[in-house]
């Protein structure tokens, strides 16, 4: 086991950085994918562009 002063060599870091931006594409798309299907279900209810943009507004907020 490294000490934990010892820095991970290269080759372990990029693997754990390939992992963790693979996951953070994944969850990307299925946000995106969640997204877009709550919006087209909210315009098929009659929500306007305005309905739609202040409901984003929204979901950005939560997200900070």
């Amino acid at each position: 086991m490294l000490p934990e002063s010892q820095p991970l060599p290269g080759t372990v870091r990029s693997r754990i950085n390939r992992i963790a931006h693979a996951a953070a594409q994944q969850h990307e798309m299925d946000l995106r994918a969640r997204l877009l299907a709550e919006l087209r279900l909210f315009a098929a209810t009659g929500a306007k562009l305005v309905d739609m943009e202040r409901r984003l507004d929204e979901i950005e907020r939560a997200q900070s």
